[in-house]
Parts: C-alpha cells; structure tokens; sequence
C-alpha cells in the first residue's frame, strides 16, 4: 500500500445473505482502517474508501489481494496510491464525499447505510433448525439462549414449524463482520451444537 500518515476508520460493509459461502471467511480479513481516499491508475478523481479486504482468490495463484469499496458503489483490486488527504486542487469524487458526510452525520446531510446493527426480532424466530429441546414443547434458542415455545405456521398446503417469534436475549450470538445475521446456520464443535455465520464453517449439520 503506498501512503503514509493517519490512518482513518473505516465504515461496516453492507450485510448482504447472498454474499455467504460455507468456508468463505477463512480466505478473506477485514480491514478496519486505513487512508481515507484512493486514486487508480485510470481514475478521473480520487475516491474516498467506505470499506477494505485483504482476500485470496479460490480461482488465484493464492497471494492476497487487496480489495477496496468505495463509497460511491465503485469497488476494484487493482494497484491504488493512498491518501488520507486529498492532495490540493484534485478532484474528489462527489458522490464519495456526500455519501460519507451523511455517514459522519455532517453538514446537515443524511445517508444511512445497511449495517449490522441488533435486531429487534430474534433471527433464530421462525426457524425449525437453530434450537434444542429443553422439556414438554420448550425449546432454547442456539441464537439468543432464550427459551420458548415452537409453533406451526403457513398455510395447511405448505406447513412450516419454528421457534416462535422473540425479541433475542442476552446470549445472542454476535454478528459476523460480512453478513451480519442473515446467514446464520447450525454447526457442531464435537458434541456441542452452535449457531454461526454460513461462512465461518465448512458444512452445515441440518
């Protein structure tokens, strides 16, 4: 990374489902901070940096590459000088520097990007999966440690059974830095069961 000087903290990239392949974390780290804005080799202006990753590629030679978001939606993996200002009289990237303004909460603006923040509905709510069996139809809840009834929902064609829905406890689980909690499966660690993000184990038990 060419650039020296104080490093800026970067924004959460957005929680995205889609986004989780079994495994998949174990070839991929978060940046957390960094310089702020970046140039390319064929960019017009410079562009302030919403999130980074260092990644090795299944389909690569297995170095890492170094992988930008930007906060405009453009993202790349090529080579980039680095800075943490701008330097005077070069353009900066508006839709870059409006975006994060409003993620700062300055200047009056507003932008509200999808983080993973705690939800107020359970995710283990609903699901016939993340839970054991405690006594005479209460179940805990893997993702939350909370214990509660299950219930049949759906219609009589298409039946579906689940946790009933609840606000999580205090044991939920924490959300994992890619895919916040919309990815959650059951895994198992010997006899023990757990609840973790999709992309964090190699396979899932059901």
């Amino acid at each position: 990374m060419e650039g020296d000087g104080p490093m800026t903290a970067y924004a959460s990239p957005p929680a995205r489902s889609t986004w989780a392949d079994p495994g998949e974390s174990l070839l991929r780290e978060l940046i957390t901070e960094g310089p702020a804005a970046a140039l390319g080799p064929r960019s017009s202006r410079w562009h302030l940096v919403r999130w980074a990753e260092d990644r090795i590629y299944e389909w690569g030679s297995g170095e890492i590459v170094r992988h930008i978001a930007f906060w405009c939606g453009q993202f790349g993996r090529t080579e980039f000088v680095y800075a943490d200002v701008v330097p005077d009289g070069q353009p900066t990237c508006g839709t870059c520097y409006g975006r994060r303004e409003g993620w700062l909460r300055e200047q009056g603006l507003l932008f509200t990007p999808h983080e993973a923040k705690r939800p107020s509905v359970c995710p283990g709510s609903r699901r016939g999966d993340l839970y054991e069996d405690v006594f005479d139809g209460w179940y805990r809840c893997l993702v939350c440690g909370e214990t509660v009834r299950g219930w049949y929902f759906g219609s009589r064609y298409n039946p579906s059974w689940g946790l009933r829905t609840h606000p999580p406890g205090q044991g939920l689980v924490d959300p994992c830095e890619w895919h916040g909690h919309l990815s959650l499966v059951l895994a198992k660690d010997g006899p023990t069961a757990f609840v973790t993000c999709r992309c964090k184990t190699l396979r899932r038990t059901r």
